[in-house]
């Protein structure tokens, strides 16, 4: 077993690489690979894809399969083609929402969502961002598949009971809210320190609040 995986691992390696003259036929298991690699990739960043073109896709693609991109899971592999588009490309400014907020779309997607015991808010216990959620503040519009203008747009993404991933806007008080939300802190703890910032009374920011947060709770984006 550990000499077929010294194989293997030589002969990835040598693909990869492109120094696959000693397969017979290499060339044709190194467009395997790479078309291999760009099906989930180009299931993962259909926007990016479309964004930068089809030769830089490729050029991408392939100085990615050179590096180590060795991972447990096949669909985890997006997650680091995202960090090596990052370490190779600076611009355009909307980059790195737009790949965050692609790959997070499948992150969810895989992860195991908890079902709520309850939808009635309490404002004395602590919540936490679910698993199957997660909350960010852009500062391009790429969820709507725009990219300007440049401002403050804070997004929650979740995995509905459907097993679909949806994602709504909120205001930048909400967002925040959520942010603080650690699992530690009361929930009327983090109410108050984020009505202090925006200067509003944190009671009536209780009774605003009260029905988006249920909303939350029954999806499973605080639990």
């Amino acid at each position: 077993m550990q000499h077929e995986k010294k194989v293997l691992k030589h002969f990835f390696k040598s693909i990869r690489m492109g120094d696959a003259k000693e397969y017979q036929h290499g060339d044709i298991y190194e467009k395997l690979i790479f078309y291999r690699f760009e099906e989930v990739l180009l299931a993962t960043y259909p926007m990016f894809h479309t964004q930068i073109g089809a030769k830089r896709w490729k050029k991408l693609i392939k100085g990615f399969i050179a590096t180590e991109t060795t991972t447990p899971f096949i669909w985890k592999m997006p997650k680091k083609f995202g960090k090596f588009v990052r370490s190779q490309m600076k611009k355009p400014k909307y980059l790195k929402d737009l790949l965050w907020y692609e790959w997070k779309e499948v992150e969810l997607m895989m992860a195991t969502r908890k079902r709520p015991k309850t939808d009635k808010i309490d404002f004395s216990k602590p919540y936490k961002i679910g698993k199957s959620a997660s909350v960010r503040r852009f500062s391009y519009p790429v969820m709507y598949g725009a990219f300007k203008p440049k401002g403050d747009y804070w997004i929650v993404m979740y995995q509905s009971a459907s097993g679909d991933v949806e994602w709504i806007e909120v205001t930048p008080f909400m967002g925040e809210l959520i942010k603080q939300c650690d699992g530690q802190k009361p929930l009327m703890q983090c109410v108050k320190k984020v009505a202090k910032k925006y200067g509003v009374d944190s009671k009536d920011a209780k009774v605003v609040l009260k029905k988006g947060l249920k909303g939350l709770l029954k999806e499973g984006v605080l639990v």
